[in-house]
């Protein structure tokens, strides 16, 4: 879960790239387009859903999980895994770059010198895509037994891909024919 618990100072932050962004750029168009940019994803950061957000502080990556199609996408502030990003001509998602961008001066910012990075255990069972869905919520149902309700969200959007699956097999596990289904 992407988690700005100082706004002002990220504020602070989305000011500063907006000026490097207007005093660098010098095509009025491409400097638009970074500066909406921002704008997006700074409201997406501090009044949107980031339940399915999370910053890698080592890997500086922005992974975001996809609702639809139960995916994990890998964002940088040069590199995307949008889907147009990889069409013939590719073109990068200023915005996830840029909400790339304003999470990693934050976090890098926000950190103390000398300071170890801890990543929170859901975000990484969340996260990790060796982990199969049934996996993932297994292990953060054990969070929320822990009191961890936060992740309930994930956990119910999890599951929303494992019923499909489970709606279409017998009780003893085996795939409903075109029959049985009449």
């Amino acid at each position: 879960m992407l988690k700005i618990s100082d706004k002002k100072f990220f504020c602070g932050i989305l000011a500063d790239a907006l000026v490097q962004t207007y005093l660098t750029c010098a095509d009025k168009n491409l400097r638009e387009l970074w500066i909406n940019a921002f704008a997006q994803a700074a409201a997406t950061i501090l009044e949107g859903d980031t339940a399915f957000f999370h910053w890698d502080p080592h890997e500086k990556l922005l992974l975001v999980w996809s609702v639809e199609t139960n995916e994990i996408h890998r964002y940088s502030s040069r590199d995307c895994q949008y889907p147009a990003f990889n069409q013939s001509v590719s073109e990068l998602c200023h915005h996830y770059s840029a909400m790339s961008l304003l999470a990693e001066n934050y976090y890098e910012l926000q950190r103390k010198p000398g300071e170890n990075v801890q990543i929170d255990f859901a975000d990484a069972v969340f996260f990790d895509s060796e982990l199969t869905t049934e996996q993932k919520v297994d292990l953060l149902s054990s969070c929320v037994s822990e009191g961890r309700d936060d992740v309930k969200p994930r956990i119910e959007a999890l599951q929303k891909h494992i019923a499909p699956d489970r709606s279409r097999a017998n009780p003893d596990g085996e795939p409903i024919t075109r029959n049985q289904i009449q």
